[in-house]
């Protein structure tokens, strides 16, 4: 084994084990700051949904009328800007989720209504 193989980055411990260190999420300040929270998981849900339906189109057979490469160009054009504006207009709900959760992560969220025994009467 040679000296590069010795060292350990992580000083002992595991890369989860670094990621879920107790450490404070940095604190997301309402305004601006929640809007690129919100366009950051449009986007994240765009790209996902975009790599989804890369994946679909794969399995539709190619006939050969339209594969030069300015169509296949196009054809990714297409797919991009359809999985983006999914995404823009609700998608399948996964940046509302993310949103929700990063503001939680960042104490932010809209107070919720308390729960009441009203239910119970």
């Amino acid at each position: 084994m040679n000296s590069i193989d010795m060292i350990d980055p992580t000083g002992g411990k595991s890369p989860l084990a670094m990621l879920s260190a107790n450490r404070p999420l940095p604190r997301v300040a309402k305004g601006d700051d929640v809007k690129k929270v919100e366009k950051l998981a449009k986007d994240f849900e765009g790209v996902l949904l975009n790599k989804l339906m890369d994946e679909m189109q794969k399995t539709i057979p190619d006939s050969g009328l339209l594969s030069s490469p300015a169509t296949k160009q196009m054809k990714g054009m297409f797919w991009m800007f359809l999985s983006q504006s999914l995404a823009d207009n609700g998608g399948i709900g996964l940046a509302k989720q993310l949103t929700q959760d990063f503001k939680r992560m960042a104490h932010i969220a809209e107070p919720t209504a308390k729960p009441t025994a009203d239910f119970m009467k």
